[in-house]
């Protein structure tokens, strides 16, 4: 089952839109042409920064109050975007986070495991779980540990291509830069 037809599913229901379905929601919006809790703002920033491409702050202020019923003030988007390497800076670090855990157990290197990251997600996911019922007690113990830290990853995995893309010129390719001018 996609994950527009859960998303469905649970509008259906009545529960309320997670971040990135908000998210998802104001990047589609933004390409057609208020106060924030800071923890909401962290989950949103990386589709705020996408949708100020082609909207201005009090736009997507307004977009959450009409479309999600969502205050976020305008002043709030412009301080988030003024200070987007700050964001940048914390969404990377926790992808790191979750690399370096994964590259323990694993024989991907954090940063494979941040660029490539849904080939190894599905390299992992297949060597851990394939023929599960013949494995060892211990096996599935090291198995569960190897998943349980893949997870760690989910939010970079859930990231919009492009934010990803910023992150790793930002924080990888400009880090080999400045290695190869020394």
């Amino acid at each position: 089952m996609s994950r527009d037809i859960l998303r469905e599913m649970r509008r259906m229901s009545g529960e309320p839109d997670s971040p990135q379905d908000m998210g998802k929601d104001l990047v589609e919006f933004s390409e057609q042409g208020v106060v924030a809790k800071r923890g909401k703002l962290d989950d949103l920033f990386p589709y705020i920064l996408l949708a100020s491409k082609t909207m201005s702050a009090r736009a997507i202020s307004r977009w959450f109050q009409d479309h999600k019923n969502y205050q976020i003030s305008a002043a709030s988007v412009s301080t988030a975007l003024r200070e987007k390497d700050t964001y940048l800076k914390e969404i990377f670090a926790r992808a790191r986070f979750g690399a370096a855990q994964l590259a323990e157990v694993t024989d991907y290197t954090p940063e494979k495991i941040l660029l490539d990251s849904e080939t190894v997600f599905g390299a992992v996911t297949s060597d851990y779980t394939h023929e599960w019922g013949n494995k060892t007690a211990e096996e599935k113990k090291q198995a569960d540990d190897v998943i349980f830290k893949l997870h760690l990853l989910d939010e970079w995995r859930g990231l919009p291509d492009e934010v990803r893309t910023i992150c790793i010129e930002k924080f990888i390719n400009n880090k080999k830069k400045g290695a190869d001018t020394k």
